[in-house]
């Protein structure tokens, strides 16, 4: 039902198994949202390296954005690598190198190098 990630993130929640045909996470706050968004997604990358994705932008998306970088930034610091066993991130550190990247929610017209166009966050420091 859940992906190793994923159930960490449920069994800190101390919540009953959904009993919905659609399985889903809960998340008592914003910041941990974007935590637990975060690690999904480098969990996803880690499996998909190649995979096609389209990621959330605006003010929304800022926690997600910001743990991301954080964890790719410091993935091998002691804070974070213990945070990653905490939440099942294991493994070798993603790339985003290989990903397609579906923009759906970029501005137009915004040139890709601008520092908060979606292209910019992708390929800035991690490819």
């Amino acid at each position: 039902m859940f992906s190793p990630v994923e159930q960490h993130f449920f069994i800190a929640s101390r919540r009953e198994a959904p009993t919905t045909s659609l399985s889903y996470l809960v998340s008592e706050s914003v910041p941990r949202l974007g935590l637990m968004l975060s690690m999904c997604f480098l969990e996803w990358v880690q499996q998909h390296p190649e995979g096609c994705v389209s990621l959330p932008i605006g003010k929304s998306a800022s926690d997600f954005i910001n743990n991301t970088h954080k964890l790719l930034d410091q993935w091998d610091s002691p804070e974070i690598r213990d945070q990653r066993l905490r939440y099942g991130l294991l493994g070798e550190k993603p790339s985003l190198r290989g990903l397609c990247l579906v923009q759906m929610g970029e501005y137009y017209p915004i040139s890709p190098l601008q520092h908060n166009s979606l292209y910019n966050f992708v390929h800035k420091e991690y490819i």
